[in-house]
């Protein structure tokens, strides 16, 4: 069997690091951003793209890696990883290089279920072996539409139910593909994609050999494995002022 290796780990900071006025000011507006959105909710977004290159790399190497990254597909493509604050979010892509603090980006959000490739819905054709897909779709689609953002999400888990490759491939054609995917690391990996029908998701977790263990649908608004709480942006609010304190 084999096991995990190549341990990822962080370096909070080189012994000889300093940051410029201009990148010093950038990490403490994000410092100032988490305090208000764990306040006032919504979303803060700070831009780089006035930083220079040297500045903007070192910045971008104390915020280090965190635990999610979300790819999010349009006109361009747009990458946003999670640093090692929770809900401090690195944007990049086409005339894109900004910072956002929130729970999630907001073009997560608005994004997700706009098609790459449309849903057919109902009207996907009935093929030979199919069992149990028709009537799951039915059942997704309207908790879909009743489920409501303080609820919890309503879970069809795949691995635990009876079904055949043939449900899987009408599945994927009925529900479509939407805009975002995403990685949450942990023990293992959690791969996260929407579909291109409101508020469906597939969610499936991988052990660390890359096994799949768990295969679910979820009708929630977003997964919560993607989502920073605002207790920990409140942390991270916290542990970056201290690191601005062991910089300076």
């Amino acid at each position: 069997m084999n096991v995990p290796h190549d341990n990822r780990t962080y370096l909070p900071f080189a012994p000889n690091v300093r940051l410029s006025s201009d990148a010093m000011l950038c990490f403490a507006e994000v410092a100032k951003a988490a305090r208000f959105v764990v306040k006032e909710g919504g979303s803060q977004k700070i831009d780089l793209r006035g930083l220079p290159t040297s500045e903007r790399a070192c910045l971008e190497h104390i915020l280090g890696k965190g635990e999610v990254s979300i790819r999010i597909d349009g006109a361009s493509t747009i990458d946003a990883r999670e640093s090692i604050f929770a809900g401090v979010w690195l944007l990049k892509g086409d005339a894109v290089d900004m910072l956002e603090v929130a729970t999630v980006p907001e073009l997560a959000l608005s994004c997700a279920f706009k098609a790459r490739r449309p849903c057919q819905g109902n009207t996907t054709p009935r093929i030979e072996g199919l069992t149990c897909a028709p009537a799951l779709f039915t059942e997704m689609l309207d908790k879909s539409f009743t489920i409501t953002p303080e609820q919890e999400p309503y879970i069809v888990n795949l691995t635990n139910l009876p079904h055949t490759a043939t449900d899987l491939q009408w599945l994927d054609q009925a529900l479509g593909t939407g805009s975002v995917t995403a990685l949450s690391y942990g023990y293992g990996n959690c791969y996260i994609s929407a579909t291109a029908t409101y508020r469906i998701w597939r969610v499936q977790f991988f052990n660390s050999t890359g096994t799949l263990i768990l295969d679910t649908f979820q009708a929630t608004e977003i997964p919560e494995l993607i989502l920073a709480t605002l207790e920990d942006i409140a942390d991270s609010a916290n542990r970056i002022e201290t690191t601005l304190k062991a910089i300076t």
